[in-house]
């Protein structure tokens, strides 16, 4: 709100600005007459938006269906500098979310309950990652649909788990809470890679096997 009132990050919507990027079309800046609604004489008229620093999706943080979408829908200016400082420079590719996580901790602050929830993060985000391609990438658009309903409503259970360690933030706090509860969030992360592993990845691969024979 501060940037808004102080006019800072307002670039015209021809140029579309991206949040924590600013313009993606320069070239559409250097033309100082396309795009403005005018007529001769008058001073131009130029549409602008503050999508730069535009930092929170409300809507897709707390409805769209998987847990990487909605991240990428909380503090999204941050997260492009993260993403392109962090992890596009990275060397180990494997450990780059990882590594995301744990800047993402610091910048958040010095208390432990930051930690050990961003640093179950990349956890939640392999099971999830694991399934929709094991199986929401074979099924139909409705089919595809139930299974949003389903991954919308694992994922909130997560955030419901994992953010108690931004509220308790110690932890002491964090790990009692976490145990009351008998760790349910990641022996859930556990329990489903086994399944999926052990038993859905083989019956599906055997049933596409058969619907494509």
């Amino acid at each position: 709100c501060a940037c808004i009132m102080a006019g800072l990050g307002a670039y015209p919507v021809r140029s579309e600005p991206r949040p924590g990027q600013g313009p993606t079309k320069l070239e559409t800046l250097l033309d100082e007459n396309r795009g403005s609604d005018q007529e001769e004489g008058d001073a131009p008229v130029e549409i602008v938006n503050f999508e730069t620093v535009h930092n929170i999706d409300e809507w897709g943080a707390d409805f769209v269906p998987s847990m990487r979408e909605a991240l990428r829908c909380w503090n999204m200016t941050v997260q492009h500098w993260l993403v392109m400082v962090v992890y596009k420079r990275f060397p180990v590719r494997s450990l780059r979310t990882t590594m995301v996580m744990l800047v993402s901790s610091i910048w958040h602050g010095v208390h432990p309950g930051y930690y050990l929830s961003l640093g179950s993060v990349p956890l939640c985000l392999m099971v999830e990652d694991f399934y929709r391609r094991l199986i929401r990438s074979r099924l139909s658009d409705s089919g595809k649909s139930f299974y949003d309903w389903v991954s919308w409503f694992v994922r909130m259970r997560w955030f419901d788990y994992l953010g108690m360690g931004f509220l308790l933030l110690r932890v002491d706090a964090t790990l009692t809470y976490w145990s009351s509860v008998f760790f349910v969030g990641h022996l859930s992360l556990a329990v489903f890679y086994l399944i999926g592993l052990a038993v859905i990845k083989p019956v599906v691969g055997r049933v596409w096997k058969e619907k494509e024979n």
